[in-house]
């Protein structure tokens, strides 16, 4: 994780943000991650994926995606 990939402004694309966000909690985790070849944890209640070298924790159903082992969320632009 670099400091360039740390996103803070959430406001840029927030509709989009919100319909994608409904739209992910009406799935089923475990099918989303069979298809994806991400990794579901039903404790956690998070989706580990691998993208573009990093790997995210996507938290279920409330969508919030951070860098795996972090708190920090990446930005939208990188």
């Amino acid at each position: 994780m670099f400091p360039y990939m740390i996103g803070e402004d959430k406001e840029t694309y927030k509709t989009a943000f919100e319909y994608a966000i409904r739209y992910f909690a009406e799935k089923d985790p475990l099918k989303m991650s069979e298809n994806s070849g991400a990794i579901f944890d039903p404790k956690q209640s998070s989706i580990r994926i691998k993208s573009l070298g990093q790997v995210f924790d996507v938290k279920y159903p409330e969508g919030k995606i951070v860098f795996n082992g972090s708190k920090y969320m990446p930005a939208w632009n990188w």
